[in-house]
């Protein structure tokens, strides 16, 4: 079924009582812009063929087209459910800015993975620097989330925040979280399940802190543990910077008990 995501001030919900039959709508949404035109000139729906429409807060209605007119149309809603996409906890993504169009890569596949915000930084080693024009890439990452919140069947869209200037940044965002793991290659290291068994529950707010190519100078490991990081180790197999954000959100789902 496909999948589309609206505003929450494009939802109508009709009042209803006991007296309401079981047969009137439930309510309907506005679509316009590009679903719009995604909905009637790309994939040609039908009027009886159902969709999902997703509010970006949790809830997802079934619909089938009621209208349409030149810009926009009609959805009437014929049943309404929780989102099954999303974790019980927000996770965040800290990631060093990576060389080339990994970026774009972490983000979808950590979107499908069930991160809920993508943060990036640089760091000591980061070879790729933003400059002042790149609020570009940041809006064009948005739209990667979108399309791998659509296609993902998630309850939200995640954010994609403009980058932090350094690890210094990082460390000041973290208070936010109650468990804050920042993968760091190091013999001293604990386990990535070794600190999950010890912490024993599952948290409200989570973060993962993952650097560039080059991993993280000892200084700013440092920094980052006084803010409240877990530096952790991933195992004896040194992963790339685009594969460790991923791999460690779906590690974090399953140790919780998640997937």
């Amino acid at each position: 079924m496909h999948r589309f995501f609206t505003d929450p001030d494009n939802v109508t919900i009709f009042p209803r009582d006991d007296t309401t039959p079981e047969t009137d709508p439930i309510g309907q949404i506005v679509i316009s812009g590009d679903d719009f035109h995604h909905l009637i000139h790309v994939l040609r729906i039908a009027h009886d063929e159902p969709f999902e429409v997703c509010d970006g807060a949790g809830t997802d209605f079934i619909c089938h087209i009621q209208e349409v007119f030149s810009e926009h149309l009609l959805a009437q809603i014929d049943a309404v459910d929780f989102s099954r996409g999303e974790l019980p906890f927000t996770l965040t993504l800290f990631q060093g800015i990576p060389k080339g169009k990994k970026m774009d890569e972490i983000i979808q596949k950590g979107t499908e993975l069930g991160y809920t915000a993508f943060v990036p930084f640089t760091a000591e080693r980061t070879v790729n620097r933003p400059k002042d024009a790149d609020f570009k890439k940041t809006l064009r990452r948005g739209r990667i989330a979108y399309e791998a919140a659509k296609q993902a069947g998630r309850g939200i869209i995640p954010t994609v925040e403009e980058p932090y200037p350094d690890v210094n940044a990082v460390g000041r965002a973290l208070s936010a979280y109650d468990l804050v793991l920042v993968a760091h290659v190091s013999r001293d290291n604990p386990g990535l399940h070794e600190v999950l068994q010890s912490y024993g529950k599952t948290p409200k707010n989570a973060a993962v802190i993952i650097g560039p190519e080059g991993g993280f100078t000892e200084i700013e490991v440092l920094t980052l543990q006084k803010a409240g990081a877990i530096p952790v180790s991933l195992g004896a197999r040194v992963m790339r910077t685009e594969t460790a954000g991923p791999a460690m959100g779906a590690m974090l789902a399953y140790a919780f008990g998640l997937v």
